[in-house]
């Protein structure tokens, strides 16, 4: 079975602003939320991957990342993680 699912990030800047970025991907079986991040606290400056999707925040801060998956079939699978920015 193929699905085709779209892939949400969703990040909360200190000012309150929400940044999302939508992706889409192809799942060859039940879905199933396996993201990752390369780490949860970082110097101001430096980067941050989220499975697929590069982040790199220039305010000291912690950011409340959700990642979204859903299938063809309405099924949502996510994810949270918290990175804390530092100087």
């Amino acid at each position: 079975m193929v699905v085709t699912i779209v892939r949400t990030a969703i990040a909360r800047k200190s000012t309150g602003k929400i940044v999302k970025k939508f992706f889409e991907v192809k799942v060859n079986d039940k879905l199933k939320n396996t993201s990752t991040i390369s780490a949860t606290t970082i110097k101001k400056g430096d980067t941050v991957t989220l499975s697929e999707i590069l982040v790199r925040p220039y305010t000291n801060t912690d950011y409340d990342i959700c990642i979204k998956v859903k299938d063809n079939d309405g099924t949502i699978a996510k994810k949270y993680f918290t990175v804390t920015v530092t100087k």
